[in-house]
């Protein structure tokens, strides 16, 4: 079963039941194995009946289809100007939004609470002041630990996009596997 996410990436299960996403892509450039492709995003306001009320319609307006540019391995040595279909599991995505996101916030909260409980232990008063600098010295430490988890997930094969097939197939719900050189297929 294939679940749609937006005009151009779609859902499905993959290798060992993972789910996985795939969006269409172009390559641009190729240097040493590595592809360089780049992917538009689209939003699926036009099928919407109230995309006139809309406001994230009239955001895709101002801001229109943006497109990006990913750093993808090319083990089957695709040239510039093929059309692939990339591949990138869904529980990578939400590990890494939920590092990105919610890591902070809440060693916020947590640098709060703590300067709350020590300033009260030490029989001080807590001030709103304290109050931010806390929660500040918290988002900032969780911000540290985000850059120094995706420098190690950078190079995590797990948590990079892949190019599943050449060609943009009629149904990419098609493609079910993802090819890496450390998985059986």
């Amino acid at each position: 079963m294939s679940i749609i996410l937006s005009n151009n990436v779609t859902a499905q299960r993959g290798y060992r039941g993972r789910l996985v996403l795939k969006e269409k892509a172009l390559i641009v450039d190729v240097v040493d194995g590595i592809a360089w492709v780049e992917t538009q995003r689209k939003s699926s306001c036009g099928s919407c009946q109230a995309k006139k009320s809309c406001g994230t319609s009239v955001l895709q307006k101002v801001l229109g289809n943006k497109r990006n540019l990913l750093k993808v391995s090319n083990p089957d040595n695709f040239s510039v100007g093929d059309e692939v279909v990339l591949g990138l599991q869904e529980d990578a995505l939400v590990k890494g939004s939920l590092l990105l996101y919610a890591l902070p916030l809440l060693t916020m909260f947590i640098f709060a609470f703590v300067g709350i409980f020590l300033f009260r232990f030490l029989g001080a008063e807590f001030t709103e002041g304290y109050s931010i600098l806390f929660s500040l010295t918290g988002l900032g430490v969780g911000f540290w630990y985000v850059a120094l988890s995706s420098r190690k997930l950078a190079n995590d094969i797990n948590y990079q996009a892949r190019i599943l097939a050449q060609g943009f197939p009629e149904k990419i719900e098609s493609i079910v596997t993802i090819r890496s050189r450390h998985e059986e297929v």
